[in-house]
């Protein structure tokens, strides 16, 4: 059984956080869409490449890849072992549950309670078992650099907790493999989220965090009005002008015929940023309460102000036509 559960106080947490969310940012309480994701890129000392994604969405935590509620262990980007089926119980137990939903009124305290413990990760099943403790640091990354973002008649709030240090081990036919890397933890919420968005983040070899967000039309067509992305480094958010997204490879589910962007290049003027980030499989659909969507493991190659960059990321599709 999969469990996600909070970790033990840190004391290294114990100052405020960085950044101060909007006057109504207490509207989360009665959103119509929330959502958390956390996802952990780590090397074993086999050599190999591992990775874990779980998303919290309407109430309850999904393992994510091939399948609903299921574990991707990804192999040097080469093939993918896919196991287990199972809903998880809530990420915070001091966190109240109201029919399905969290409520939790946002402010110092939740920072210092909750995002201040850290999140642990563990897997058994008869074929393997996984145990992963992510200690959350007090870098916050606000989406769009203010929080919100808007599209339509739509306000989304967002943040995430960026370069955690993650740490643990895979048990997997009969050996222990211990296991290091970087974990990201993700919070969204909104009035009401349309489906026709993307999410990315990569971890760059730099030390600074791409994020973005794309909003894209009924055929796939990205960059549109509301998109937004940032560079975070040390606790600054930097947004980036002159955001461009172009599609450079696609890949058809056979399952769903859903046509996903599986190579996107990513540029802007202002840093002067060009990224290109490349799913490591083509198959990483997931469906989640009845939506196909996309959740994946990438790599990312390319320059940031003139200088070679590269890293793991992570990619979030929805909204795609069949």
């Amino acid at each position: 059984m999969l469990a996600i559960l909070a970790g033990g106080p840190s004391t290294a947490l114990g100052r405020e956080p960085p950044f101060s969310f909007p006057a109504d940012e207490g509207r989360h309480s009665g959103a119509a869409t929330e959502l958390w994701t956390v996802h952990a890129f780590v090397e074993g000392k086999d050599g190999k490449s591992y990775s874990l994604a779980g998303v919290l969405f309407d109430g309850r935590w999904f393992v994510l890849s091939g399948q609903l509620a299921s574990v991707a262990l990804t192999d040097d980007g080469a093939g993918r072992l896919v196991i287990g089926t199972n809903l998880f119980p809530p990420l915070f137990a001091d966190v109240e549950h109201t029919e399905g939903r969290l409520h939790e009124r946002f402010g110092r305290s939740f920072y210092r309670r909750v995002l201040g413990r850290g999140v642990e990760l563990s897997l058994r099943t008869h074929e393997v078992s996984i145990g992963l403790r992510v200690p959350v640091e007090n870098r916050i990354s606000p989406l769009c650099g203010t929080g919100v973002a808007r599209w339509g008649s739509r306000t989304v709030f967002g943040y995430g907790i960026v370069g955690a240090h993650a740490a643990g081990a895979i048990e997997l036919d009969r050996r222990t493999i211990p296991v290091r890397g970087l974990a990201r933890l993700d919070h969204f919420w909104s009035d009401g989220m349309e489906d026709d968005h993307d999410y990315f983040t990569a971890s760059l070899d730099d030390g600074r965090e791409l994020t973005v967000l794309n909003v894209h039309g009924e055929e796939g067509q990205g960059g549109l009005p509301g998109s937004c992305a940032t560079l975070a480094d040390n606790g600054t958010t930097i947004p980036l002008e002159g955001l461009r997204l172009q599609r450079r490879r696609s890949w058809t589910s056979p399952r769903s015929g859903v046509r996903y962007p599986v190579a996107i290049a990513i540029d802007s003027a202002s840093p002067r940023l060009s990224i290109t980030l490349t799913a490591t499989a083509d198959d990483q659909e997931a469906s989640v309460l009845g939506v196909d969507a996309y959740h994946g493991r990438c790599a990312a190659t390319g320059q940031v102000d003139g200088k070679a960059v590269s890293g793991a990321c992570f990619l979030m599709l929805a909204g795609y036509p069949d």
